[in-house]
């Protein structure tokens, strides 16, 4: 059928094969089946649609559309069908199922001699019969006699019809109806050529009772299993045991000592090589538990001696992996608070890191669903809280009293007002929060700044946030000093020294700054816990590099004490770099000079423009 669809198609640049397809376009709609009809139980037939359309066996595509209209052959003349032998039922006498019989009754002994002897009697008998039914395989399936027990039926009534025989498990023979009178044999799944035409139940009779008859080759077993040789005749003859290629296998395998499973070169190559991986492998299981049992043995106080000279966070480290070898799961490990608040950090300064950690088990790292119980254990709130001075005061008794000696910084930044229900204090979130220094004009209000209070040390790398607020715009002078005054009095008494605080240039700052007294000739007043000791108000310095950059910006000049600073220094050098490969000053850009957005708080680009260098020179 392949070959014909390819003479019919006409193109020269494919072949088509059985595993291409053609669209149904290119069919007649009475090539395409787009119902079935059944049969109910009381006779009616039942017509519905098929969800999938099928094609007829015998369709060839016959319509181009894009192509010569000659190419294209709609209405195909089909060739007359051959002539239909029919057999007659008659209802007022039942006629006996035995073939011998009816052919007696209803049939001349002429009837194979000539078409026109065929003619004449079907016209004698058609006064005789009142309903002529023509054969189909399909429809009459089920009358036919099998020839043995373990033969099978296969039929859906309407387009396919295969009997089987069955031998152990195996289907070792089958005869399908490629069409309602054509029957092809297969063996043992294999198309022997055999096709013939049957035209009654005794043709199918005869054609069965054929292939049972037929003796198969038995092969030759190997492995204690059955096999056939690739060239095997499927079928023999006579008194043969087997066929011929079978035979000398048989004879081959009988004579030589033959191995089970002969294995190829590379196979044997790759055979050794699985076997030595799976040796190491065992190996290296062999060491990892026989070092889990000796780091078992290891007592904390060893461990410690060994790890002493490490930095403090490494030996936290190590500590766990200790912890997480001993632990008989991954679920047993008991995590320290140290650790936990590390592993906070490490996910919210670098979440893809973290998960790629904790995936790969670089480290013993809590899950994410482990670090949110952690937080939602934490009960963070504005103002100043008692735990974090508790902890602050535990601090100062293990570090030296060099590092106990640092500054108050406080910063304000702007935030976008909402209000949320915080379901575990039962309290709404968002309201101006100044603690007990809230204005009372401001208490239902939604705040939109933020406040943040930070101690940090004049030696050591550590920072610790004391106390946050929320306020609406900048906080009022008035609040800031009674803020900076308590948390002062705070850190004192956590055994912390504050010398001095830090804030930029703002002008609610500056407020205060005039709250404290502090001029342009006094920058300090008298510390609230000592007496003796000046407490110094310092203006942040990248605050005062960004505010001399905008200043440079928005006036075009700016005076100092050694001359005027102009802006189109810096323009008239930038332009002439652009022209230049080798650029007297290859960091200053357009954006140094013409800042967008956000760009104007960017504090590394206003050092850029602001060194002392390139402002003189």
């Amino acid at each position: 059928m392949v070959d014909i669809w390819n003479r019919k198609i006409p193109r020269a640049d494919k072949t088509l094969s059985i595993k291409d397809g053609v669209c149904q376009l290119h069919f007649t709609p009475s090539d395409i089946h787009t119902t079935k009809v059944c049969i109910d139980s009381d006779g009616s037939e039942i017509v519905y649609p098929l969800i999938r359309p099928k094609l007829k066996f015998e369709a060839v595509p016959c319509i181009f559309p894009n192509l010569p209209s000659y190419l294209s052959s709609k209405n195909l003349k089909k060739r007359k069908p051959p002539v239909q032998r029919t057999m007659t039922f008659v209802k007022e006498k039942r006629i006996k199922s035995s073939s011998n019989n009816c052919s007696k009754e209803l049939f001349p002994s002429s009837y194979e001699d000539t078409s026109t002897e065929i003619n004449n009697f079907l016209t004698e008998q058609s006064s005789e019969t009142k309903d002529i039914v023509t054969f189909n395989i399909h429809l009459n399936g089920k009358n036919i006699k099998l020839p043995g027990p373990m033969w099978g039926l296969h039929t859906d009534g309407f387009e396919e019809t295969i009997f089987t025989h069955i031998n152990g498990i195996l289907n070792d023979k089958c005869v399908k109806f490629i069409t309602p009178t054509t029957a092809k044999v297969f063996i043992r799944g294999n198309d022997i050529g055999f096709e013939t035409n049957v035209d009654s139940c005794d043709d199918v009779d005869n054609l069965l009772t054929k292939i049972e008859n037929m003796k198969l080759c038995p092969g030759f077993i190997l492995n204690s299993s059955q096999q056939w040789s690739p060239r095997c005749l499927l079928s023999i003859k006579g008194k043969e045991s087997r066929c011929t290629h079978c035979s000398y296998k048989n004879k081959y395998l009988s004579k030589t000592k033959f191995v089970p499973v002969k294995l190829s070169k590379l196979y044997n190559k790759k055979a050794q090589q699985a076997r030595r991986l799976s040796k190491r492998v065992n190996i290296m299981k062999t060491n990892i538990i026989s070092l889990k049992k000796s780091f078992s043995k290891l007592k904390e106080e060893k461990v410690n001696c060994l790890i002493k000279d490490l930095p403090e966070k490494q030996q936290e480290a190590i500590k766990m992996c200790f912890k997480a070898c001993s632990a008989q799961s991954g679920h047993g490990v008991r995590y320290t608070t140290n650790w936990v608040y590390e592993c906070i950090l490490m996910k919210i300064k670098t979440p893809a890191l973290y998960q790629k950690m904790y995936r790969e088990k670089i480290l013993p790292l809590p899950s994410t669903v482990t670090l949110q119980r952690y937080i939602k254990k934490l009960k963070p709130a504005y103002g100043f809280h008692t735990s974090t001075f508790q902890m602050l005061e535990e601090k100062s008794k293990n570090i030296k009293s060099a590092e106990r000696h640092g500054c108050l910084l406080l910063d304000e930044m702007s935030l976008s007002p909402s209000v949320t229900f915080n379901k575990s204090t039962l309290n709404v979130d968002g309201l101006v929060d100044l603690g007990k220094y809230t204005p009372e004009q401001q208490e239902n209000e939604l705040g939109d700044h933020a406040l943040v209070f930070m101690y940090q040390p004049y030696q050591g790398p550590w920072i610790q946030a004391i106390g946050a607020f929320l306020s609406k715009g900048a906080a009022p002078n008035e609040v800031l000093q009674k803020l900076i005054v308590e948390a002062v009095i705070l850190l004192e008494k956590s055994g912390f020294k504050v010398h001095n605080v830090v804030t930029d240039g703002g002008p609610w700052n500056r407020g205060m700054w005039n709250s404290f007294g502090i001029t342009n000739t006094n920058v300090s007043c008298q510390h609230p816990m000592d007496s003796e000791r000046r407490l110094w108000f310092i203006s942040d310095f990248p605050h005062l590099i960004k505010t001399m950059w905008t200043r440079i910006l928005k006036n075009k000049i700016l005076k100092t004490p050694e001359g005027y600073i102009k802006f189109e220094y810096w323009k008239y050098l930038v332009q002439h770099d652009e022209l230049k490969h080798i650029k007297l000053c290859y960091k200053l850009t357009k954006d140094h000079l013409f800042p967008q957005h956000f760009q104007k708080m960017n504090v590394k680009m206003a050092m850029v423009i602001c060194v002392f260098e390139l402002v003189f020179q």
